[in-house]
């Protein structure tokens, strides 16, 4: 009787076991087949390390190796190798000194990418093209960063008025500044407000220095024939220059810098000191101008046997050529001059 007893008993909690492992089983094949739903996955992919090609690897290296490539693709190129290699993340990352998070995320990216860096792999035969695209998939999406401060219109007006002359605006100044250009666009309400380094940082973009300049010359020839063939009679000179220099023919560029000041300061100039530049004395004295006139060698680009002095005279040009040929008086020289009266005098033609 008593056996008959545990024996049901033992039968009953036997079948309870096999239910109740039963429903487990059941339960846990209905969350992975939600978790497969939800994340798209097939399956097919394994949660384990990455598999690169021979080509991606070497081409991954080759990306670690290179010193001008940015670190942000070094250190994700090394991820991915990492993860090739079968680390696991949390190695990785104190490897890396990085977070998990991270290690992650471009694990996931690079999965993502799998099928287009195989396709891509497959048409492109050039290592070089292949590399910028495998570079291409490291970087950081495309943000839209922080709104712009001024409208293309502005922008515009402002490097407008950067070309335009002080004078036009009222200003009683010759070349514009960061400040007066920065007060002027606040005046026409061009903008409600603007620093005077924004402005120079505007104009430097745009390689625009309204603070700068040089002379220019119009030519306004009275024979446009003649002013043509003498400007290609130069060129031609120039053109034959280092032959000539070759030879042992000067070609000479000829030129005078008139009206400079002779200027002597009443007291010496002291040197540059640590933490105090060099200081000229403001005071001077003025010893009239001179003159100077120089020889540029055309194919050497040297100056040669210049000539300073008070003035400028047909007797004063002479005797600076004389003084230039005596340099090599069995030599043979071309002197390029402008049209200034002194360069053909009879006395120098003689």
């Amino acid at each position: 009787m008593f056996q008959t007893f545990y024996e049901g008993w033992f039968k009953l909690g036997q079948q309870m076991i096999n239910c109740a492992v039963e429903g487990t089983q059941q339960a846990l094949g209905l969350l992975r087949s939600s978790s497969r739903n939800d994340s798209g996955d097939s399956g097919t992919q394994p949660p384990g390390p990455i598999t690169l090609s021979a080509r991606q690897q070497r081409l991954l290296e080759r990306l670690v190796r290179c010193p001008t490539v940015p670190q942000q693709i070094v250190k994700r190129s090394r991820i991915i190798l990492a993860l090739a290699a079968g680390q696991s993340p949390n190695r990785i990352a104190r490897t890396l000194a990085t977070t998990r998070m991270t290690v992650y995320k471009w694990l996931a990216r690079w999965r993502q990418q799998l099928s287009a860096i195989s396709r891509v792999e497959q048409q492109e035969c050039n290592d070089q093209r292949f590399s910028a695209f495998l570079t291409q998939r490291l970087q950081d999406a495309y943000r839209r960063g922080t709104p712009a401060t001024f409208s293309p219109e502005q922008l515009v007006k402002i490097i407008a008025l950067a070309c335009e002359p002080p004078s036009a605006s009222g200003r009683p100044i010759t070349h514009w500044s960061s400040r007066e250009l920065a007060a002027e666009l606040k005046k026409r309400g061009i903008v409600k407000t603007i620093s005077r380094a924004t402005v120079s940082r505007l104009l430097n973009e745009a390689k625009i220095k309204p603070h700068r300049c040089r002379y220019w010359l119009n030519a306004q020839p009275e024979d446009e024939a003649q002013f043509d063939e003498q400007i290609r009679l130069v060129c031609a000179l120039y053109r034959q220059a280092a032959q000539w220099h070759a030879q042992g023919i000067h070609l000479i560029c000829t030129d005078e810098k008139t009206g400079i000041q002779a200027l002597q300061r009443e007291a010496p100039t002291k040197g540059v000191k640590p933490g105090l530049i060099m200081r000229m004395e403001a005071n001077y004295t003025r010893h009239g101008t001179c003159c100077l006139m120089a020889n540029l060698v055309v194919a050497t680009g040297q100056i040669l046997s210049p000539t300073i002095g008070p003035t400028r005279t047909e007797a004063d040009f002479l005797a600076h050529i004389q003084r230039t040929v005596a340099t090599d008086p069995q030599g043979q020289w071309v002197f390029v001059v402008d049209n200034l009266n002194t360069h053909q005098s009879a006395s120098l033609v003689q």
